[in-house]
């Protein structure tokens, strides 16, 4: 990753380049996760998997919080 972002209590706080090569600072408050969102939902969809609470052939219904 070139860069990082935190946002805590409204507040910003940035470190390292926008853009690898160029040097540019982060100063925007912008950082797309592009494809990194992928690897973190694959993980969260197989956790629960992994602990044999869902089947990964189980058909889809709605939840109890489905409105």
């Amino acid at each position: 990753m070139p860069g990082a972002l935190a946002y805590v209590n409204g507040r910003t706080y940035t470190a390292g380049t926008a853009e690898v090569g160029t040097g540019r600072p982060m100063v925007d408050a912008r950082f797309r996760l592009a494809g990194d969102t992928k690897a973190f939902t694959a993980t969260a969809v197989m956790r629960p998997v992994a602990d044999g609470k869902v089947r990964l052939d189980a058909p889809a219904r709605a939840g109890r919080y489905a409105g």
